[in-house]
Protein backbone atom coordinates (compact mmCIF):
# COMPACT_ATOMS: atom_id res chain seq x y z
CA UNK A 1 0.00 0.00 0.00
CA UNK A 2 0.92 3.32 -1.04
CA UNK A 3 0.89 6.41 1.66
CA UNK A 4 0.53 9.83 -0.39
CA UNK A 5 -0.70 13.09 0.74
CA UNK A 6 -3.09 14.38 -2.17
CA UNK A 7 -4.75 17.23 -0.35
CA UNK A 8 -2.56 19.52 2.01
CA UNK A 9 -5.19 22.49 3.59
CA UNK A 10 -2.78 24.81 5.94
CA UNK A 11 -5.22 27.62 5.52
CA UNK A 12 -5.27 30.11 8.74
CA UNK A 13 -2.87 28.23 11.19
CA UNK A 14 -0.97 31.53 11.64
CA UNK A 15 2.29 30.08 9.72
CA UNK A 16 5.43 32.29 8.99
CA UNK A 17 7.92 32.06 6.56
CA UNK A 18 8.95 31.28 3.02
CA UNK A 19 7.35 29.17 0.67
CA UNK A 20 7.81 25.99 2.31
CA UNK A 21 10.05 23.73 -0.51
CA UNK A 22 9.29 20.55 2.03
CA UNK A 23 6.06 20.23 -0.05
CA UNK A 24 8.31 18.87 -2.75
CA UNK A 25 8.29 15.73 -1.28
CA UNK A 26 4.74 15.57 -1.50
CA UNK A 27 4.77 13.95 -5.15
CA UNK A 28 1.11 13.18 -5.80
CA UNK A 29 -0.13 16.69 -4.37
CA UNK A 30 -3.11 17.62 -6.06
CA UNK A 31 -4.55 20.76 -3.47
CA UNK A 32 -2.08 22.66 -1.94
CA UNK A 33 -3.82 25.83 -0.03
CA UNK A 34 -1.42 28.13 2.32
CA UNK A 35 -3.68 30.74 2.32
CA UNK A 36 -5.08 33.42 5.17
CA UNK A 37 -0.90 32.52 6.75
CA UNK A 38 2.06 35.27 7.19
CA UNK A 39 4.45 33.74 3.94
CA UNK A 40 6.47 36.06 2.66
CA UNK A 41 9.53 36.51 -0.17
CA UNK A 42 9.22 35.22 -3.41
CA UNK A 43 6.71 32.15 -5.35
CA UNK A 44 9.74 29.65 -6.12
CA UNK A 45 10.14 29.79 -10.30
CA UNK A 46 10.39 26.05 -10.46
CA UNK A 47 7.15 25.35 -8.23
CA UNK A 48 5.53 23.53 -11.51
CA UNK A 49 8.19 20.60 -11.04
CA UNK A 50 8.41 20.59 -6.71
CA UNK A 51 4.20 19.73 -7.34
CA UNK A 52 3.72 18.87 -10.90
CA UNK A 53 -0.28 17.64 -10.43
CA UNK A 54 -1.66 20.81 -8.40
CA UNK A 55 -5.46 21.10 -9.72
CA UNK A 56 -5.88 23.63 -7.03
CA UNK A 57 -3.60 26.51 -5.38
CA UNK A 58 -4.51 28.66 -2.96
CA UNK A 59 -1.23 31.16 -2.13
CA UNK A 60 -3.90 34.14 -1.03
CA UNK A 61 -3.68 36.57 2.13
CA UNK A 62 -0.52 36.06 2.48
CA UNK A 63 2.82 38.74 1.73
CA UNK A 64 4.24 36.85 -1.52
CA UNK A 65 6.13 39.48 -3.32
CA UNK A 66 8.19 39.57 -6.53
CA UNK A 67 6.97 38.01 -9.78
CA UNK A 68 4.15 35.83 -10.85
CA UNK A 69 6.64 32.56 -11.76
CA UNK A 70 5.93 32.02 -15.81
CA UNK A 71 6.42 28.22 -14.15
CA UNK A 72 2.88 28.28 -13.27
CA UNK A 73 1.60 28.14 -16.82
CA UNK A 74 3.65 24.67 -17.17
CA UNK A 75 0.76 23.36 -14.31
CA UNK A 76 -1.44 20.90 -17.13
CA UNK A 77 -3.95 20.13 -14.48
CA UNK A 78 -4.61 23.81 -12.28
CA UNK A 79 -8.38 24.42 -12.18
CA UNK A 80 -8.15 26.97 -9.64
CA UNK A 81 -5.13 29.35 -8.71
CA UNK A 82 -5.90 31.76 -5.74
CA UNK A 83 -3.05 34.44 -5.74
CA UNK A 84 -4.74 37.50 -4.26
CA UNK A 85 -4.21 39.78 -1.58
CA UNK A 86 -0.42 39.61 -1.67
CA UNK A 87 2.51 42.20 -2.90
CA UNK A 88 3.03 40.26 -6.27
CA UNK A 89 4.42 42.96 -8.68
CA UNK A 90 5.18 43.04 -12.38
CA UNK A 91 3.00 41.28 -14.82
CA UNK A 92 1.24 38.13 -14.94
CA UNK A 93 2.97 35.58 -17.34
CA UNK A 94 1.13 35.48 -20.47
CA UNK A 95 1.49 31.72 -20.72
CA UNK A 96 -1.05 31.79 -17.55
CA UNK A 97 -3.70 32.24 -20.21
CA UNK A 98 -3.02 29.11 -21.93
CA UNK A 99 -4.16 26.83 -19.05
CA UNK A 100 -6.24 24.51 -20.70
CA UNK A 101 -8.08 23.76 -17.08
CA UNK A 102 -8.13 26.81 -15.30
CA UNK A 103 -11.56 27.62 -14.06
CA UNK A 104 -10.72 30.25 -11.33
CA UNK A 105 -8.34 32.60 -11.26
CA UNK A 106 -7.62 35.22 -8.86
CA UNK A 107 -5.03 38.44 -8.54
CA UNK A 108 -7.04 41.29 -7.03
CA UNK A 109 -5.06 43.30 -4.26
CA UNK A 110 -1.44 43.06 -5.23
CA UNK A 111 0.96 45.10 -7.88
CA UNK A 112 0.36 44.09 -11.04
CA UNK A 113 0.96 45.86 -14.07
CA UNK A 114 0.31 45.88 -17.77
CA UNK A 115 -2.34 43.53 -19.78
CA UNK A 116 -4.39 40.81 -18.21
CA UNK A 117 -3.75 37.46 -20.86
CA UNK A 118 -5.78 36.20 -22.78
CA UNK A 119 -7.61 32.73 -21.62
CA UNK A 120 -8.04 30.30 -23.92
CA UNK A 121 -10.64 28.24 -21.80
CA UNK A 122 -13.57 30.27 -22.19
CA UNK A 123 -15.26 29.05 -19.28
CA UNK A 124 -13.27 30.22 -16.93
CA UNK A 125 -15.23 32.34 -13.83
CA UNK A 126 -13.06 35.56 -13.61
CA UNK A 127 -14.55 38.92 -13.90
CA UNK A 128 -13.21 42.82 -12.73
CA UNK A 129 -12.77 41.75 -8.74
CA UNK A 130 -10.73 38.74 -9.88
CA UNK A 131 -8.04 41.89 -10.66
CA UNK A 132 -9.42 44.11 -8.35
CA UNK A 133 -6.88 47.11 -6.49
CA UNK A 134 -4.10 46.29 -9.40
CA UNK A 135 -3.29 50.02 -9.68
CA UNK A 136 -1.91 49.03 -13.43
CA UNK A 137 -3.86 45.80 -14.76
CA UNK A 138 -5.37 46.73 -18.15
CA UNK A 139 -7.41 44.59 -20.35
CA UNK A 140 -10.66 43.18 -20.72
CA UNK A 141 -12.94 42.90 -18.09
CA UNK A 142 -10.91 46.18 -17.03
CA UNK A 143 -10.41 49.61 -19.08
CA UNK A 144 -8.30 48.98 -22.16
CA UNK A 145 -4.38 48.66 -22.45
CA UNK A 146 -2.85 51.83 -23.73
CA UNK A 147 0.60 51.82 -24.08
CA UNK A 148 1.48 47.55 -24.08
Amino acid sequence: MENRVINMNLSSLGLKGKFPIGISHCNGLMSLDLSNNHFYGSIPSNISTMVPFLVTLSLSSNRFNGEIPASLGNFSYLNALELDHNRLSGRIPAIIGKLQRIMEFNVADNLLVGPIPHFVNTGMKANATSYANNPGLCGYPLKPCKAY
